[in-house]
């Protein structure tokens, strides 16, 4: 782990990560059984990618954005 300061007052933490195939294959099933699920705050068609990336940065968003590519 590598601590740094990038402004006077505030921390960041940068970690690494090699993701391993047993992890992600652990993570596929808690996905599949329902024990994980992901949050989805609204979903965007492409033409209206202006609109999501005004809903990212106005951080009021409480999930995931989607941007759908194809209907």
């Amino acid at each position: 782990m590598l601590w740094t300061k990038l402004i006077p007052g505030q921390r960041a933490v940068f970690v690494r990560v090699r993701p391993e195939g047993r992890d992600l294959e652990t993570l596929a099933g808690w996905i599949d059984a329902g024990k994980i699920k992901s949050v989805l705050d609204s979903t965007f068609p492409l033409d209206a990618i202006r609109k999501a990336h005004h809903r990212s940065e106005s951080g009021h968003a409480r999930g995931k954005i989607v941007v759908r590519v194809k209907a």
